[in-house]
């Protein structure tokens, strides 16, 4: 599979971004979001910015079976 991204150049260096569609069902989201690659990455976030601008309703969203972040030691 390809998938086509663009560099970013208002960051220095430029950044690498895909474009996807987000989609969920149960809260009739159906819309395009920029992601940043980052290839060192263990998951994938919205920002803050983004939530709001999809109109995303906090309170409908499950809670994640595992966090986004790990204790080291």
């Amino acid at each position: 599979m390809r998938i086509d991204g663009y560099l970013d150049e208002r960051y220095e260096p430029p950044a690498p971004f895909v474009r996807a569609t987000v989609l969920s069902k149960d809260l009739e989201l159906r819309h395009v979001v920029n992601f940043h690659v980052d290839t060192g990455a263990a998951v994938t976030t919205l920002l803050d910015k983004d939530v709001k601008r999809l109109k995303i309703d906090l309170e409908k969203l499950k809670r994640a079976e595992r966090g986004c972040l790990r204790k080291h030691g």
